[in-house]
């Protein structure tokens, strides 16, 4: 009995502890113990059974460690890959939409070349309308809508030939034309008086340096006309409506009110077209010296 070695069992490390196992045992004295344990070791402090039963716990925490462990691995290396997808597929998509923006850039100047060509059998005036109703289509509205400004002298013109036909036009949606408060801007912008503008000779030379030398001969047209006097208060609170000669104005013209109106232009011998290089505002016939430096000055800027 003396000889007989009592068997202590084994404790379980503390991940061990946290492994549930349906493998069979006891404790006992806060130790564990296998069942078919006799309670005395042949040889060491453990039995047989005690040893087995220990090795059997000690492989299934490892096996379920390292079961663990591997599926970390797995569900990092998993979210590597997608991340990887995630980014191949934005760069296809940002490939593909940099595609589409091109193939649309593509059309969009197909279309314009096409439409430009399908321009070229019509006028210039034509080609204004057309594509002044192009550009409006485009648009949810036409506020803010720059227009170029021939197309805005055109409707100026019109409007002056006749507002009722001009309005028309408008209410009706025939043309993609400015409105009436958009027109008074406009034509507030062109500075316009009597004698003669220094910037109509330049706007002249500009127009004619394009023209063969047998279209650029032309004469110059004096014409008066009899106006109906009045006077009117413009929104700078000056009084218009009184003798206005420019610079050949006197101090006796500046009360007389103006019943008459001299008109200078220019007119091509074989063009179509006409420019007008000053007006006068006078108190009958323009008088003989008054007209004679009138026409000098004329001849000298033409």
């Amino acid at each position: 009995m003396d000889k007989m070695i009592p068997c202590d069992g084994f404790e379980m490390v503390p991940h061990e502890s946290k492994v549930q196992t349906k493998t069979q045992h006891k404790v006992y004295a806060g130790k564990l113990h296998s069942l078919k344990c006799c309670g005395v070791a042949q040889s060491e402090n453990r039995c047989l059974q005690c040893k087995y039963l220990r090795k059997l716990l000690l492989n299934q925490a490892s096996y379920r460690l390292k079961r663990t462990k591997q599926a970390r691995i797995d569900l990092s290396h998993k979210l590597i890959r997608k991340n990887a997808q995630l980014r191949r597929q934005r760069r296809n998509i940002a490939n593909m939409s940099e595609r589409i923006d091109k193939m649309k850039q593509d059309n969009e100047a197909m279309c314009s070349a096409k439409f430009e060509e399908s321009l070229q059998g019509l006028t210039k005036t034509q080609q204004l309308r057309v594509r002044s109703c192009f550009e409006a289509s485009t648009r949810k509205a036409t506020n803010g809508t720059k227009f170029d400004k021939e197309w805005i002298l055109q409707c100026i013109l019109t409007h002056m030939k006749s507002p009722r036909l001009y309005e028309h036009i408008r209410a009706h949606k025939l043309m993609v034309v400015l409105s009436p408060l958009c027109l008074k801007k406009y034509i507030r912008s062109y500075k316009s008086g009597f004698g003669f503008s220094e910037r109509v000779p330049t706007a002249v030379a500009k127009k004619t340096k394009e023209i063969d030398p047998y279209h650029r001969h032309g004469g110059i047209l004096v014409d008066e006309m009899k106006l109906s006097e009045n006077l009117a208060v413009n929104k700078k609170g000056l009084i218009d409506g009184f003798v206005d000669l420019s610079a050949y104005s006197t101090a006796e013209h500046g009360s007389v009110a103006c019943d008459h109106g001299l008109v200078v232009m220019f007119q091509p011998l074989t063009g179509k077209w006409q420019q007008i290089l000053g007006v006068f505002g006078a108190r009958g016939n323009v008088k003989a010296n008054v007209l004679s430096k009138i026409i000098v000055d004329a001849v000298t800027c033409a």
